[in-house]
């Protein structure tokens, strides 16, 4: 499973984190233990008991993730938080099983994208942040190669050459009550290190959904607390969310080559 593109995402990660200008050798180091760390999770976690999964790659590059699709229907709800500049993996769930999509960013460029390419009726966009909390938050803006993004949690990341600006956001908590929904099948979180924040409000149990499928930025948490990129703390509350995650009746059903990307399924006996 995780030698099929191992290289080649490798290359990819390198790319994405050398436009910060950090130093090559600890661009190599994290990109190693990266990988390890999900062969690891992989391996010695439980997965799905008693159940065949039906797991599916949506979106191109980047914004791509693996869901299981097995209960997926046009009744189902996504919750997208963190889209930038491609919505593949929207729309291709929405082209399989023309269910509906909730996408969220806080970036003019995200709002920007969403004008330009005119997504279908059942994709939903608001241009708001996503956190523990609702409320004005400061997030910071940091320049990708490819596209423009805001985190929640990055303050003190000044190193990455981030532009601090405070944005009125919404909680998680909040979202479904807002949006009236009572059941979420997927939560999607690519949101650049405010992941962490989210996962340890979402410990309420106020929020049901499905299937969460999260890109993990430990890097990024090691750098907004003033430690190198290659320092063990945001492995460490890596692991302490993926466990925290299987206390609530999560499984680990997919974790990507390169390692941060991972995709959980509740057990069948919840």
């Amino acid at each position: 499973m995780f030698e099929r593109v191992f290289d080649w995402t490798s290359r990819r990660l390198r790319g994405a984190l050398s436009c910060n200008r950090w130093p090559e050798s600890d661009i190599e180091q994290y990109s190693s233990r990266a990988a390890a760390f999900g062969k690891q999770i992989y391996a010695t976690t439980p997965g799905p008991a008693s159940r065949k999964l039906d797991l599916r790659q949506f979106g191109s590059g980047s914004a791509g993730y693996t869901i299981e699709c097995s209960e997926l229907s046009k009744e189902s709800i996504v919750y997208s938080l963190g889209i930038g500049c491609d919505i593949t993996f929207d729309l291709a769930l929405i082209e399989s099983f023309g269910l509906h999509v909730w996408g969220y960013d806080p970036t003019s460029e995200a709002a920007r994208y969403i004008r330009k390419v005119s997504p279908p009726s059942n994709f939903f966009f608001s241009q708001q942040g996503v956190c523990p909390c609702s409320g004005k938050r400061s997030l910071m803006t940091i320049k990708k190669p490819s596209r423009l993004y805001r985190a929640a949690t990055l303050l003190g990341c000044e190193g990455i050459g981030g532009k601090v600006t405070d944005t009125e956001c919404i909680g998680i908590l909040d979202l479904p009550k807002r949006n009236k929904h009572s059941r979420i099948a997927i939560l999607k979180m690519d949101i650049e290190g405010a992941e962490y924040e989210i996962l340890r409000e979402l410990s309420s149990d106020e929020i049901y959904f499905n299937q969460l499928a999260v890109e993990f930025h430990p890097h990024l948490l090691n750098v907004s607390k003033g430690l190198k990129m290659t320092d063990d703390y945001g492995w460490i509350e890596t692991e302490q969310a993926i466990c925290a995650l299987i206390g609530w009746g999560f499984a680990v059903a997919y974790v990507s080559d390169r390692g941060t990307e991972f995709s959980f399924v509740r057990s069948i006996n919840d």
